[in-house]
């Protein structure tokens, strides 16, 4: 079953950016937290006699960053299509087709933004020159990014308006 193309106002590169650094914010706290707990388990080793205890330690720590690293944007994508730095600039990631976002679009996106990344981050600006403001990961997935702020805005706050009164 094919879809209409989504319709809206594609969201623009600053929007973007501030949402892949709340993003990138909340996926460094939690791997300073993972780490933090990890220093607090090997404080429990003292001693030589431990160092391989301390270096699993710490194998499983970075193991553990790296894949939260990559889950996270890729999660999210793929199960609401908005990452949280997303929905608070108002922003969702949306298939060029109408279907909903899945796993693969996600995977995909993700390998695109590496790549987008690769050449000085032309990928990324992109945006800027582009009609649809997409960047090589959303032509590579098939992806376009829009504001969903308006939309939200008025419907939480649209019934809560007094009623217009006539002029006469």
């Amino acid at each position: 079953m094919r879809r209409d193309p989504p319709v809206g106002q594609y969201a623009g590169a600053i929007s973007r950016a501030v949402a892949f650094g709340i993003d990138v914010a909340i996926i460094s706290v939690t791997v300073l937290v993972v780490a933090a707990l990890a220093l607090t388990i090997e404080s429990f080793f003292p001693g030589r006699i431990f160092a391989g205890v301390r270096l699993a330690i710490t194998i499983v720590t970075e193991m553990i960053g790296s894949v939260f690293a990559i889950a996270y944007p890729i999660a999210f994508w793929a199960v609401l299509g908005e990452t949280p730095g997303d929905m608070l600039m108002g922003l969702r990631i949306v298939r060029t087709d109408g279907k909903p976002m899945n796993l693969r679009r996600a995977l995909l996106r993700y390998v695109g933004c590496l790549l987008a990344a690769l050449p000085l981050f032309l990928g990324f600006l992109w945006i800027l020159v582009d009609d649809r403001r997409q960047g090589w990961h959303d032509k590579l997935a098939g992806t376009y990014v829009f504001y969903t702020v308006q939309d939200t805005l008025r419907q939480s706050v649209a019934p809560r308006l007094p009623p217009k009164r006539a002029q006469g």
